[in-house]
């Protein structure tokens, strides 16, 4: 990232902002996919939740060019977020709609969710088939128990049948 940075400002045109950028490590050394100028879905899910200094703080510090001056504090946790998608994604989305049930105790699990209306005065949540639906992040001392409490968490889940489909592997070491 250092070096877009660099070149950006070099070329005259300084970046102030969020950056994101796709990479991926091959066996022939890093590769870049893409850069977006916007947090990354859902990879930003998992990293605010480390992220213990306000957000607007960091926001507008970067806004005035005054970042350097703020200290940004994250936790010494670590995060661990599964995706619930539809069955066909990436290949294809279905327009289907069912619900999601979760007891009441996970209320306060972190549960992200897209394409999802919450029901008041239910334990559900509504999904409709929009790709990627939501995703249950959690943190904890350890990559492996953040890694035991969120597949807990999903398995605590009410998941309609045929419909929604998760990783098994991720945070797997």
């Amino acid at each position: 990232m250092k070096p877009v940075l660099e070149g950006l400002a070099q070329m005259g045109t300084p970046f102030r902002g969020v950056l994101y950028g796709g990479l991926m490590f091959t066996q022939d050394g890093l590769k870049v996919l893409e850069f977006n100028c916007r947090f990354g879905d859902p990879e930003t899910q998992v990293i605010l939740l480390l992220l213990e200094t306000d957000l607007l703080e960091v926001m507008m510090a970067c806004w005035e060019g005054r970042l350097a001056n703020v200290p940004v504090e994250w936790s010494q946790e670590f995060a661990v977020g599964v995706v619930l998608a539809d069955v066909r994604y990436p290949g294809g989305t279905s327009r289907l709609e069912s619900a999601i049930g979760f007891p009441e105790r996970l209320k306060e699990k972190l549960f992200w969710g897209t394409g999802t209306t919450l029901h008041k005065g239910t334990t559900g949540m509504r999904i409709h088939g929009v790709d990627r639906m939501a995703t249950v992040v959690q943190k904890a001392p350890t990559l492996e128990s953040a890694r035991q409490k969120v597949y807990g968490a999903v398995a605590e889940l009410d998941l309609p049948p045929g419909f929604l489909h998760f990783r098994t592997d991720i945070a797997a070491v």
